[in-house]
């Protein structure tokens, strides 16, 4: 009997040691797994309602993507670190369009009056589609900063960018002028030494003077040219729709008032000549009832 009793508490023993290994695995499992759950609803189904949301993002993002990239950009610099070493003279062609006319050439108008000085500025605001047309003078080392300002004013359709280059020229200038200050000098030291043929010593030095004027206004023409750049800007708006035109009928009726009025003014200048045609008529039927 003991025997057997003690071989019961060793049974009763051993399984109960089983059930909590097997409570606490299940408890350990279900730790693990409880992370889980997020992922789970993190890949969840999407409702037809955000797919088509989603999409909708998508391809707004895409077209505004796009037209961006369809709009142009202002050319990169046209002054350059490198372009400061030549004498660079700048001509730049611009075209826009503005959905907005007016605010677009208030905003021109702006601009110019700030960084640029106007040659001239041509615009209407009448017909099928507004337009400006103004060409601007820009300081060369501020081209670039005013270039992107004008960009505000609209959509760039179009860009012209033309560069001459003057260095050549500006070097042969300096040398002729220093050449004719070198001959004016000598012909002043000959001209104080021998007064024979002071007339012709005088040409001479009224010549060299001359040429040195010249020289000096070439040179002074090449720096104006190269500081001041060249702008020219075409400005459009939207078309128009075409409009129904009501004539004015009132100048119908006035139009046949002034028609009468004139003829018989004309009548009054041709009296005198039916009055005579009038007679002779009157005179040739009576001598001819005379006759007959």
């Amino acid at each position: 009997m003991k025997f057997r009793l003690q071989c019961l508490l060793l049974v009763s023993l051993l399984l109960i040691s089983c059930g909590e290994k097997k409570s606490y695995e299940t408890a350990s499992a279900d730790e693990e797994s409880a992370p889980s759950a997020p992922v789970v609803a993190q890949n969840a189904p999407v409702s037809e309602g955000d797919s088509r949301k989603i999409s909708e993002k998508k391809n707004d993002s895409s077209a505004m993507k796009d037209k961006e990239e369809e709009r142009l950009q202002p050319i990169s610099k046209p002054k350059t670190v490198l372009s400061g070493e030549r004498m660079l003279e700048y001509e730049v062609s611009l075209q826009y369009k503005s959905k907005k006319f007016l605010q677009s050439r208030k905003r021109l108008l702006e601009i110019a009056d700030s960084s640029a000085i106007i040659i001239s500025n041509h615009s209407s605001n009448t017909g099928k589609q507004p337009y400006l047309n103004v060409k601007l003078l820009v300081k060369s080392a501020n081209l670039y900063e005013t270039l992107l300002k004008i960009d505000e004013i609209g959509f760039l359709k179009s860009e012209n960018i033309r560069t001459i280059d003057h260095t050549e020229n500006n070097v042969a200038n300096r040398i002729k002028l220093e050449r004719e200050q070198i001959r004016l000098k000598r012909r002043q030291d000959a001209q104080s030494k021998n007064s024979k043929d002071w007339k012709d010593r005088e040409n001479l030095l009224s010549a060299s003077e001359d040429s040195q004027d010249i020289a000096k206004l070439e040179k002074w023409r090449i720096r104006d040219k190269v500081t001041w750049a060249r702008v020219k800007v075409y400005l459009y708006g939207p078309d128009r729709a075409e409009e129904v035109e009501v004539p004015k009928y009132k100048d119908a009726f006035v139009g046949m008032v002034n028609l009468f009025l004139n003829l018989l003014y004309g009548l009054v200048y041709l009296f005198p000549v039916i009055a005579v045609v009038a007679a002779g008529v009157y005179w040739y039927r009576k001598r001819k009832n005379r006759t007959s």
